[in-house]
Parts: C-alpha cells; structure tokens; sequence
C-alpha cells in the first residue's frame, strides 16, 4: 500500500515560500528530491495571494470559489428559464 500523505502540511508550505522568495522550482526538486509535479501540485494548494482587503487566499480556494460560482450560475440561468417558460 502506498502512503501518498507522507509529508505534512507545514512541510509542503516551507517549499512553496522558498519558491515564492525566488528560489528556483528547479533548485528545490532537484536539492530536496521532489517531483516537479508533486511540487506543482503543492504550489496549487498552498501559495498564497493577497486581496485588497488584506486577506489571504490560497490558489486551491481561489479554483474552488471559481467551481461554486460556476455552479450557481448555471443555477441561476436554469431558474430563470424556468420562470420565463412559465410566463412570470
């Protein structure tokens, strides 16, 4: 069986801000022996960007904001021709 959760979170992180203060993808796969797309994966769910109003957010919230908006709005173009097939 294979132990895909081998690493914690808060040493995923430590790669992603080491990229994120200039160091190399490259640098840190090949120093640390991560794959790139591992590390790809980790930089998803664990770079962050600040909005204007101070907060944080990850990219990982950012593609699931943008999944839920995609979802209710298609929600809402659905209710809406319902209602206009219904004549309200």
């Amino acid at each position: 069986m294979h132990n895909f959760n081998r690493y914690n979170n808060e040493f995923k992180k430590t790669f992603v801000s080491l990229h994120m203060a200039g160091e190399s993808k490259f640098k840190i796969c090949s120093k640390y022996g991560i794959s790139s797309s591992t590390f790809s994966i980790w930089f998803i769910q664990f770079s962050n960007t600040n909005l204007s109003n101070k907060s944080v957010i990850t990219a990982k919230e950012i593609i699931e904001y943008q999944t839920r908006n995609a979802k209710l709005t298609k929600l809402a173009q659905l209710k809406i021709k319902i209602l206009c097939e219904n004549n309200y």
